[in-house]
């Protein structure tokens, strides 16, 4: 037998041992920031989802009833084509003008008279900064009576989270015709 023989141990070295779990340790945290983050964007995505939603299930109800209603007015405004914030008209089913208003950082909407108590339609974490209609009526009756309406403002469903947004539709008067 070599006197000088080697002796090979199994297993690691305490060196060894220590890279490797500090490698680990660094990819772990890594991995759970990353996870974290991918977490909070996805908060903060359905929080700007469930705002967005609202406000486009409010203009929605809107265009519908005004699609629907007749002799619009510009409250605040006056002449064939008008703009302003606040309008009026008569729905073609139901009781009284119906007021759709710019008010603070939403639109309020108020049935039967322009001081009836006042239902917000957006919710509170939309904030309009402006909002305007404009009224184009037929004088000779060539096409139907038209609102514009520009909305611009912003989402903030989070502190952190905050989304502008411009939004144009145009509304035509859309005559029911009763069945015979």
């Amino acid at each position: 037998m070599n006197p000088r023989s080697y002796h090979y141990s199994k297993g690691f070295s305490l060196v060894e041992i220590l890279v490797s779990v500090a490698v680990f340790s660094v990819v772990v945290i890594a991995g759970t920031a990353a996870i974290l983050a991918v977490i909070d964007a996805n908060q903060k995505s359905q929080s700007l989802n469930s705002v967005m939603t609202n406000l486009n299930v409010a203009l929605e109800s809107m265009a519908r009833e005004i699609r629907v209603g007749k002799n619009y007015a510009c409250v605040t405004g006056h002449g064939i084509e008008s703009d302003c914030t606040m309008i009026s008209f008569t729905p073609d089913i139901g009781v009284g003008p119906i007021y759709y208003e710019f008010v603070s950082t939403g639109i309020q909407k108020r049935v039967g008279s322009d001081t009836a108590t006042p239902l917000r339609m957006t919710a509170t974490e939309v904030n309009l900064t402006d909002v305007h209609f404009k009224i184009r009526k037929s004088t000779d009756g060539t096409f139907q009576d038209k609102v514009f309406l520009t909305i611009s403002g912003y989402a903030q469903a989070k502190i952190q989270t905050k989304t502008n947004f411009y939004i144009q539709t145009l509304m035509s008067k859309r005559d029911i015709i009763p069945a015979s």
